[in-house]
Order: C-alpha cells, then structure tokens, then sequence
C-alpha cells in the first residue's frame, strides 16, 4: 500500500516508527477573561454639604440683617419726627445718617457673607471638576490596559482552542524496529493499524506479509481504502503465480524475514477460536511488492 496522493500530514515524520498517540497541552488554558474595569461614582457636588453651607451663612448673617431691618426702622421714625417738626432738623439729619450708616455697614457684612458663600460653592465645584477629570483618565488608562489583556488573553484562548491535543509517540532515534511477542490478534491488528495508517499518512510505503492465519491485516486493509490508498492483495497460496514478494527489497532484511517467519509460523498458528484463513499480503506500490 502506499500513500501516494496524500501527500505529508503534520505530527508524522517519514522513517519514524509512531505507535501511537499520546494526549498533552502544550498551551494552558488561560481561564476567565479579565473583568472590564468598573467606573467609579463619579464626584459631584454634594447637596448636604451645599445645604450646610447655605444654613451656616444664615446663622452667621441673621445678626447683621436683624440690625440693618433695625437701622431701617429706626431711620424712618426719625424722617417721620424731622418732617412733623417734633425734633429739631440737626437732631434729625444727624441721627439719620448715623442710623443710614449703621444700615449701610449691616447691609455689607450680609453681602460680604453671600459673596463668601458663593466662593466657597465655587472653589468646590472646581476642585469637582478636577477630581472628576482626574477620574476619567485613571478610567482610560485602566480601559487601555484592559483591553491589551483582553487581546493577550483573546490571542492565548484562541491558540488554546486551536492547539493539537493529541501527539504521536514514535521509537527513540536509532531504533526503526519492533517485536512483538505474544498478544492476540486484535492486538496485533490494532498495532499494526496504527503503525501502518501513521506511515501511510506520512507519504510513505507499507508491505505487510501476514502469516497469522487469521487475516491480521485486514482491518489496515479496510482502513487504507476508506483513505483512498487502494491496497493490492495476494491471498496465498491462489495468487503464488503473481507473487513478487521481496523485488526491491534488500537481501538482508528479505533473509531475516524468511527466517523468522520460518521459525516462528508454529508460534503464529491460530488458537482453536480461530477460523484459519489464507494469509494475506499488501503491497507496498500499485505495481506489486
């Protein structure tokens, strides 16, 4: 059988003997993505704060507007006794201009106290402002540097997705052979498939002399024709006629075949539960083996 327009599949190497697989992670999972920052409340002007302040500045300038409301009636009695003649007009101008005075000066402190009021919201609202901006770009910079783990982590998962979880386990380096004794013949079946199918997938030629007696070849036969690599088959010992067995292949290897299998066919024979069977032999090219 040989492989022919399959051409090489990653995880096979040519001239390496593979005996199965074995299963591994070469890329961890990365787990949860990372959490997406959350936006702090942002600063704003707090209204208990504002309404303390507004309830201080009255307690502070009730005096002052309780004086000028003082002053105010006070000055009207006196324009009231200066007009009817009751005091005399220097006794009356000058207590009005003390009293305007006076009204004057509580008047001032009560602006005074508004003004300072409206200096102190202001100053807050500013400090707001800048903690409020500051805030923003800590948030930006926490969104950036989210979003570069969100790609790393995005990146690592999709390569953890995408990773082989199945690796061939093939012979140390210097050793091309196997022997097997003992087993049943599913064993021999099921080792033979998967050295055979790893080779074949690789681009490569399989000849199989099958002298057990029960067809352990088959299930690599059926295999190899669902692949599209038609095997070509002799059943012994019908097909002797055409049987080239051994036309290209070295004489060494071709001698210690023919002995082992000379020695070793009392070995092979199949247990009673067995139905014997010709053996049957693939080819390693379309032309014969």
């Amino acid at each position: 059988m040989t492989a022919g327009d399959t051409g090489s599949r990653p995880g096979f190497e040519l001239g390496r003997v593979h005996l199965g697989w074995q299963y591994a992670l070469a890329q961890p999972d990365p787990g949860p993505p990372p959490r997406r920052p959350v936006p702090p409340e942002p600063e704003q002007l707090n209204p208990g704060w504002l309404s303390a302040q507004r309830r201080e500045e009255r307690l502070l300038s009730r005096y002052w507007r309780l004086a000028a409301a003082v002053c105010l009636i006070a000055l009207t009695l006196v324009l009231a006794v200066g007009l009817t003649g009751l005091a005399g007009p220097w006794l009356a101008t000058c207590s009005a201009a003390v009293l305007a005075g006076l009204a004057a000066r509580c008047g001032l402190m009560v602006w005074r106290g508004r003004q300072q009021l409206r200096a102190t919201i202001a100053t807050e609202e500013r400090r707001i402002a800048a903690a409020r901006g500051a805030q923003e770009r800590r948030l930006t910079g926490r969104l950036g540097d989210h979003a570069r783990l969100f790609r790393d982590w995005q990146a690592q998962q999709q390569a953890f997705a995408r990773q082989a979880l199945w690796y061939p386990v093939t012979l140390p380096d210097r050793i091309d052979r196997v022997d097997v004794v003992g087993g049943t013949l599913a064993g021999w079946s099921a080792l033979l498939t998967t050295i055979a199918a790893a080779r074949l997938a690789a681009g490569g030629e399989v000849t199989l002399l099958d002298l057990s007696g029960g067809a352990a070849g088959r299930d690599l036969a059926a295999l190899a024709a669902d692949l599209g690599v038609p095997p070509l088959v002799w059943v012994l010992p019908g097909d002797l006629p055409r049987l080239d067995l051994g036309v290209g292949m070295p004489t060494g290897p071709l001698a210690r075949s023919a002995t082992r299998a000379r020695t070793s066919g009392a070995a092979c024979s199949p247990p009673p539960s067995w139905s014997a069977s010709p053996a049957c032999t693939g080819a390693v090219s379309p032309t014969g083996w």
